[in-house]
């Protein structure tokens, strides 16, 4: 880092007692300072739901919040190869630490959002001081579940009906659920959640692929153990043993069908 960059991300991240403007174009750094004031803050004492963030998107307040996430995880690991020339690691102390890890469970609290959603967050927790009724952000959230239903049926729409172009993966989700019982009501509800926690689940770690193949060997091997050590083979648990590693050895055999996997089921 240029010798005039390292000066002025040193003053971002240790004059905490003055208001800064920083000016900077695209692909400076500018995020990596803002995560670097902010961590630096909690490293210093200040709790998280003293900290607002704001930025002009979604995406962005939750891209900032993982970024915010991520750095405090590498200077909880010691070994870390960033923390050899990160400013914030530099002379870290427990307490320090023990402060980070804290904040990790609190992240949630801190108002890193956009300008549109601090303000609503203000008003709704002070509507008589600018004359707003008490009852107000009803209204507010009457209009977010309507808008919310307005999507999940158009969602519906695309996906279920005549003309769906949906994934196999998708179909063959679904399917699943239905064999299982699991209604349409269920996945509004669950939808519904998740367009609720909209910020935390950007986080690329919330959600994974899974490795139908890996999963079916391992449920194999473990059911096999069982067979071979569990009950008499005139048990009727040994034939239901039996049968569940004919199913999971059908699955294996399609594992790279996402649609076929759940039919084999």
């Amino acid at each position: 880092m240029p010798t005039d960059d390292a000066h002025t991300l040193h003053r971002i991240v240790n004059d905490r007692d003055a208001n800064l403007n920083v000016e900077a174009g695209a692909g400076t750094g500018k995020t990596y300072a803002l995560v670097s004031r902010v961590v630096g803050l909690v490293k210093w004492g200040v709790r998280m739901d003293n900290i607002v963030a704001i930025t002009f998107t979604e995406t962005a307040a939750a891209e900032l919040s993982d970024h915010i996430r991520t750095r405090m995880e590498q200077l909880l690991d010691e070994y870390h190869p960033d923390n050899a020339g990160d400013l914030l690691y530099a002379y870290i102390t427990e307490v320090e630490l023990e402060r980070i890890a804290r904040s990790m469970g609190e992240l949630d609290q801190a108002s890193i959002q956009t300008i549109h959603s601090f303000a609503a967050q203000l008003l709704r927790q002070r509507p008589m001081d600018v004359g707003l009724p008490p009852g107000w952000s009803q209204w507010d959230e009457l209009a977010s579940a309507q808008g919310f239903a307005e999507k999940w049926e158009s969602w519906l729409d695309r996906t279920l009906g005549d003309h769906s172009n949906a994934s196999p993966e998708l179909v063959g989700a679904m399917q699943y659920l239905i064999r299982a019982g699991v209604g349409i009501g269920a996945w509004q509800g669950l939808a519904g959640e998740f367009s609720a926690e909209y910020h935390s689940l950007r986080r690329d770690d919330y959600l994974r692929t899974v490795d139908v193949r890996a999963m079916s060997e391992a449920a194999l091997d473990h059911i096999q153990s069982l067979r071979v050590l569990g009950p008499d083979p005139a048990h009727p648990l040994h034939e239901q043993l039996t049968t569940a590693m004919v199913t999971i050895r059908s699955v294996m055999e399609v594992a790279d069908d996402p649609l076929a996997a759940v039919v084999a089921l």
